[in-house]
């Protein structure tokens, strides 16, 4: 039989039997610890995780030749799904453009832009980079003509040997389409070898990303 409250008659909570676990602030502490550090780990390890998933991607472009960059450069923008589509940049190792080698530009803007003199952009410091973005369409590949300084990226032999190969200027880059990955990969190797100077793979410096698919 329940026993009651000896002030309101309400039930009572019949007393731990021998031998039974008692629930103390301890206890309670112990588990709170836990799932602290439990949640601390989860923290700590899941930028690691993502660090960890792009070193694989990267790694995974093979730099040992050219033979086994181009067909590694394929498989990964044949990685892409319906929501995200891979991406890479390739920077060459040094500079190519030099104050003697700087595109001409007029500057200014307004209608008298055009009869203005055309002076030489600074060269910039950063080597050229090129970028290959799978899409719906086939592969685009750019190749931006300045840094965020407004320097020059690319010189004027870098541009002739681009227009040459087909590439135009658009948007601020040189820019060129590919139907397939595999041409994209074999277009990417040659301007890296014959305009950007690149003696072997294993000079870029490779980034590699999967972003969401531009709007149709």
């Amino acid at each position: 039989m329940a026993e009651t409250h000896p002030d309101d008659g309400s039930p009572t909570a019949p007393p731990p039997s021998a031998g039974a676990a008692v629930p103390d602030g301890s206890a309670r502490a112990d588990r709170d610890g836990a799932t602290r550090e439990a949640a601390n780990h989860a923290a700590q390890t899941a930028p690691a995780s993502r660090e960890d998933a792009r070193q694989d991607a990267e790694a995974a472009i093979d730099v040992g030749s050219w033979n086994r960059f181009i067909p590694s450069l394929t498989r990964w923008l044949q990685t892409g799904r319906e929501d995200v589509v891979p991406a890479v940049r390739l920077a060459a190792a040094v500079p190519i453009v030099t104050t003697e080698t700087a595109p001409r530009e007029r500057s200014g803007p307004g209608p008298l832009r055009l009869l203005r003199r055309r002076h030489r952009l600074p060269p910039s410091p950063l080597p050229p980079m090129l970028a290959a973005q799978s899409r719906l369409d086939g592969v685009k590949l750019t190749a931006p003509l300045r840094d965020d300084a407004g320097r020059a990226l690319l010189g004027e032999d870098a541009l002739a040997a681009l227009a040459a190969l087909g590439w135009r200027r658009r948007e601020g880059a040189m820019m060129q389409s590919a139907l397939g990955a595999e041409s994209a990969a074999r277009l990417a190797a040659r301007v890296l070898i014959e305009v950007f100077d690149v003696a072997h793979p294993a000079d870029l410096a490779i980034a590699v990303e999967h972003a969401v698919p531009p709007a149709a």
